[in-house]
């Protein structure tokens, strides 16, 4: 008796020739690669919100929270409006024109980019009106506002779209 060899097609490729092998490997391979992008990422950016002395901050926000309740206790309203290249303020305490005569202090302040930033110092020009001089008007986003007194007496915050040409800001 002979024993018969069948062939039922060529010799089979090799592993690396074959489509499947680099199939499967393909999604640990781009997962590795995702892996070193955030690793690079994560060594060489700007960790500008993770603060340092959080406690520091901690105690911080409660002098804020007593500012805050001093300028709701005056009754404080304060609205802005783009004049020109300036930027008139208009104070107001219980409905009046407030009459105070320190400079106010008024913070732009980007919610992620910390480089856009901006801050101006309004004059007081009298009877509750404060201009800041040529100053540029941010032109998109969403912006956190914080206006205060010089001297420190009171603070007031709001949210504000750089859609809108006027902003009120309540306590």
């Amino acid at each position: 008796m002979t024993a018969k060899v069948i062939t039922i097609g060529p010799d089979p490729k090799p592993w690396y020739r074959q489509g499947w092998p680099w199939l499967l490997m393909l999604m640990p391979g781009l997962a590795v690669v995702g892996g070193v992008i955030t690793a690079y990422l994560a060594i060489s950016s700007n960790h500008a919100l993770v603060v340092g002395e959080y406690w520091r901050e901690g105690k911080a926000i409660n002098h804020s929270l007593a500012k805050e309740a001093q300028a709701k206790a005056l009754g404080l309203e304060l609205s802005m409006q783009q004049v020109g290249s300036d930027l008139r303020l208009q104070l107001r305490s219980m409905g009046q024109a407030a009459q105070s005569t320190n400079p106010i202090r008024v913070q732009w302040i980007h919610p992620t980019l910390s480089g856009r930033d901006r801050m101006g110092i309004a004059m007081p020009q009298g009877l509750g009106v404060y201009r800041i001089a040529d100053f540029t008007w941010p032109k998109e986003g969403h912006w956190q506002l914080m206006v205060e007194d010089a001297g420190g007496a009171w603070r007031m915050k709001a949210v504000w779209s750089a859609s809108s040409d006027e902003v009120v800001i309540r306590p």
